[in-house]
């Protein structure tokens, strides 16, 4: 089970919505990584994988941003919905 850093069941509208914003620039940074492996996957295969290496560059690179878009789904997906404040009486 994925637990979060802090308790999301105290966390307000405003601090949800910036989390949901930090886990959209941690998508988009997978991304980033995710079109640099595709570009590195398209250049010539004797300038990306040093001999020592067994694993292409761009394959660790595709692996990276699949997992970061895994923990980000994971993470958003546990944030329940935000606190209401209490109605006056």
């Amino acid at each position: 089970m994925f637990v979060t850093p802090f308790p999301v069941q105290l966390m307000t509208a405003a601090e949800r919505a910036g989390f949901q914003a930090a886990c959209q620039m941690i998508r988009q940074e997978g991304a980033r990584m995710m079109r640099y492996a595709q570009h590195l996957s398209n250049a010539d295969p004797a300038d990306q994988t040093p001999a020592p290496v067994q694993m292409p560059r761009h394959d660790i690179l595709r692996l990276c941003a699949t997992s970061v878009a895994l923990c980000v789904d994971q993470v958003e997906h546990q944030l329940p919905a935000p606190i209401r404040p209490a109605l006056p009486n």
